[in-house]
């Protein structure tokens, strides 16, 4: 690995002096920047921000190595990033080394089949709640509602709370909290030291403290009382590694924080995306009820019904295709290494798209179409196999990746049943690329209630 210097040096676009790339990055939006990165200069494409060396690969077997790797020439590197090191903590997604395994260890067996099965219930009794919310013909933002919708199912299986009392609080502290974190890891204030404040910065922590008087409120509750919780906390609290060590209280918080940030938000946002999608497919969406009639006939789904809708579950794989949460994943590299031919010298950013392998025509035809049935004849058989990413991969593969697809399942089965939603067509639809892949300004739906479907 160490013999790399004689390689060629990857490409990219001549930048500006001192914040390089800076100005194309951001003029229509990283993902057309990166898109246009891999059309120019191909599968190992450079570029640089404020003097910070990165190298974007969207070749899936690099990819794959990359994410094989991470822990020995690769390392994840969010600690140096204020606002993730702020919000997480030293939590799964944010931790490294023989910590991370000792906690993902820990963690694992909340997210085991069984356990997944039991949060089915929690998925429906919410969405039904916010059927009850819903009027023929009214017209409301999908994506506030699959907001509120996830929150309130996150917030009960990982804390047993029902947070619609204080929805409105909670849900104010996430949108700073996800409009803050866009703006330190996706614009020039991710270059600023950590001790140097700004409004936005005196927001985020504002907000971070909000939610951390919940959480720490919770937990202390807990570990003074008997009573019987059946949540994530619970099983966090009692977990113990090999010396019958639990996790400190700092430890719950950077967990419970982590899963909820990412639970609620990367769920909801595939949830509205998929509203978006059906309202424009009127084929496919004549296919989803199909389904959903021939299965269901009209009753409400559950745990055991997932393995059988098969196009439901084409459905969410091609929506998390086009649109996959976690838009780009990063890494740096640990030492000089090589890549596909090319020298990528130490302390490297190394960029990862799924948003961009995901939708190139070498492993997907007609790339930027809605196409679910392509999933149902054998395709991720014959593609490379990081081809497709949307949870990541490798040892770092996300710990909720199952618990997303039941979610996703259950409330979009029970959702359509109820309801078609058509996007009104007087708005623009269009991703925004933060730290998750949310719709810009939201989706207006009207909503059209079906006569014959499932009610109480």
């Amino acid at each position: 690995m160490n013999q790399v210097n004689s390689l060629l040096q990857p490409q990219g676009p001549a930048g500006w002096p001192v914040i390089g790339n800076l100005t194309d990055f951001f003029a229509q939006s990283p993902l057309a920047f990166l898109t246009k990165l891999q059309t120019e200069f191909g599968d190992v494409a450079s570029f640089s921000i404020f003097g910070r060396k990165s190298v974007l690969i969207a070749h899936p077997n690099d990819i794959e190595r990359v994410l094989l790797e991470t822990g020995k020439y690769f390392h994840k590197g969010y600690k140096t990033i204020f606002a993730v090191h702020l919000v997480l903590g030293n939590g799964l997604a944010s931790s490294e080394g023989e910590f991370w395994r000792q906690q993902r260890k820990l963690a694992q067996p909340a997210f085991h089949h069984e356990r997944i099965s039991g949060y089915a219930d929690t998925c429906i009794h919410f969405s039904k709640r916010l059927l009850q919310s819903w009027q023929d013909g009214e017209v409301r933002d999908v994506h506030q509602d699959m907001m509120l919708l996830m929150q309130q199912i996150v917030a009960k299986i990982l804390l047993d709370t029902d947070v619609t009392g204080e929805a409105q609080d909670v849900g104010q502290a996430f949108d700073v909290i996800q409009q803050e974190m866009s703006a330190e890891v996706m614009g020039w204030r991710l270059f600023l030291p950590s001790f140097v404040s700004s409004p936005g910065r005196v927001r985020l922590r504002a907000a971070v403290d909000n939610l951390d008087r919940i959480l720490q409120s919770t937990i202390k509750k807990r570990r003074t009382t008997s009573n019987n919780h059946n949540d994530l906390l619970t099983m966090l609290m009692e977990a113990r590694d090999e010396d019958g060590n639990g996790m400190t209280d700092r430890q719950l918080r950077d967990e419970i924080m982590t899963f909820y940030f990412a639970g609620f938000e990367t769920t909801a946002n595939s949830l509205s995306w998929v509203w978006d999608l059906l309202s424009r497919n009127h084929n496919i969406r004549a296919k989803l009820e199909a389904e959903l009639e021939q299965i269901l006939a009209r009753k409400y789904p559950t745990f055991s019904d997932l393995r059988t809708l098969s196009y439901t579950e084409a459905i969410f794989k091609e929506t998390l295709r086009l649109y996959p949460p976690g838009w780009s994943i990063g890494r740096f590299t640990s030492e000089d290494v090589e890549i596909n031919g090319y020298t990528v010298s130490k302390g490297t950013e190394i960029w990862m798209s799924s948003w961009l392998t995901q939708r190139d025509p070498r492993w997907f035809s007609n790339p930027e179409t809605f196409i679910p049935d392509r999933w149902l004849d054998g395709l991720e058989k014959r593609i490379p196999r990081y081809a497709y990413f949307p949870f990541g991969g490798g040892a770092r593969t996300c710990i909720g990746n199952s618990l997303a697809q039941l979610a996703f399942t259950l409330i979009l089965s029970t959702i359509a049943q109820n309801y078609h939603l058509e996007v009104l067509p007087d708005q623009i639809v269009e991703p925004e690329a933060g730290v998750t892949l949310r719709p810009k300004h939201g989706i207006k739906v009207r909503l059209h209630h079906q006569w014959s479907s499932v009610r109480g």
